[in-house]
């Protein structure tokens, strides 16, 4: 919550919605199907929602099973593609593990591709990759201010990778 700069406001309304869905006979995948018809079909919306959920799972350094099912039902729920979601998932764990130490190959998961992209193909997947993380882009696209600060954070690694693999090549 302090990440995304909250409010004390927000903060106490988070943890109520938090401690809500801790209760039994709370309905998932009804809230899950609310939030999927709110989006509007903007997939940033639902894409920047899983990076969260994902950011959440990792709060403990590790992602076990449950975890990774857990997230897998709120992709399928929220009709967000499975593959897309591991590479998430992937982006998160090369980031969270080596975030001083970068590596060539870490740039290449960040960027979801791998070395055998030509440079300009490679740069049409960076730059499109920027358009879907870009701060600006997202604010004129509804994203909240409290994620401006995460979409920021996305948009300056998919730049460093990107910077590392122009220099590397």
């Amino acid at each position: 919550m302090q990440h995304m700069q909250l409010s004390e406001d927000m903060q106490k309304v988070a943890k109520k919605l938090f401690n809500q869905g801790k209760n039994k006979d709370f309905n998932l995948e009804e809230v899950l199907e609310q939030f999927r018809v709110e989006c509007h079909r903007r997939s940033h919306l639902v894409r920047i929602f899983l990076e969260i959920q994902i950011q959440a799972t990792y709060a403990d350094g590790i992602l076990d099973d449950k975890e990774q099912d857990a997230l897998k039902y709120i992709a399928q729920k929220l009709h967000f593609p499975i593959h897309e979601l591991k590479i998430l998932i992937q982006q998160f764990s090369t980031t969270s593990n080596n975030a001083n130490q970068l590596t060539v190959e870490d740039a290449y998961v960040i960027l979801g591709t791998d070395k055998s992209l030509t440079d300009k193909e490679l740069k049409r997947v960076y730059r499109r990759l920027l358009a879907q993380h870009h701060p600006d882009k997202l604010v004129a696209k509804g994203l909240p201010e409290e994620m401006i600060k995460l979409a920021n954070e996305k948009t300056q690694k998919i730049i460093s990778a990107y910077e590392l693999i122009k220099k590397y090549r």
